[in-house]
């Protein structure tokens, strides 16, 4: 089995796993789990750019 063979085989039972999930999902009773927020920050600017604070404390006030 080819390389390309074996990446097609593993993609399409990721498929087929994903779409037996989603018709198990769509026969249940259960209602849906609340929305959540995830905290983050997927932009900022440190001492480094034009920011005002190093990388590091940064990091650390996104984890409180």
């Amino acid at each position: 089995m080819n390389s390309i063979s074996l990446c097609l085989s593993i993609a399409l039972a990721g498929l087929a796993l994903f779409a037996f999930g989603r018709a198990a999902a769509a026969q249940s009773d259960a209602p849906p789990p609340p929305l959540r927020w995830w905290k983050g920050n997927l932009h900022t600017h440190s001492l480094w750019s034009d920011g005002n604070d190093y990388p590091e404390r940064i990091a650390r006030s996104v984890l409180k």
